[in-house]
């Protein structure tokens, strides 16, 4: 996702006025209430409007897995990942989740793909490099990077 990306959503207020709210990628938004006052649908409402450009991540939910390996082949992860999103635009979605058992395995396989296009495209952009100084400016934070930095943002001390 690039760092331009805007998220927009509107929606009525409980005084009827219409609330717009633009979100641009890679910033937090925290969502406080009391229960009962409409965060999860908010939420919900804005992933099914913005499936394609956003990650839903369950929290709430218990996520473990169910064997020490997980193999799919690039076709299912592709038809799993339909399946999830299309689930995910649900209304039910926000209580129900279907694929409980799927998602820590889907998350763990987009993490190690991630990581190894950029350990390609590393290598390629090595091999491209006139000088050191070309390569250094060249360099992309990798995907474990961005995730320790978020735990640091958090401080939450994990690398």
């Amino acid at each position: 996702m690039s760092n331009n990306t805007a998220f927009n959503l509107s929606f009525l207020q409980a005084n009827t006025e219409q609330f717009n709210l633009e979100l641009a990628s890679g910033k937090i938004l925290f969502i406080l209430g009391a229960n009962g006052t409409g965060k999860s649908s908010l939420l919900q409402n804005w992933y099914s409007l913005h499936s394609e450009k956003s990650k839903w991540i369950f929290a709430h939910r218990q996520n473990w897995f169910d064997y020490n390996e997980y193999a799919l082949a690039p076709l299912s992860k592709q038809s799993m990942k339909i399946n999830i999103q299309n689930t995910d635009r649900r209304p039910e979605s926000r209580w129900k989740d279907d694929y409980t058992h799927h998602r820590p395995n889907m998350a763990i396989m987009d993490l190690i793909d991630a990581e190894c296009t950029h350990a390609i495209n590393f290598r390629n952009k090595a091999k491209q490099s006139r000088n050191i100084q070309d390569f250094i400016n060249g360099i992309d934070i990798s995907p474990l990077e961005q995730i320790e930095q978020i735990f640091e943002m958090s401080n939450i001390d994990i690398k």
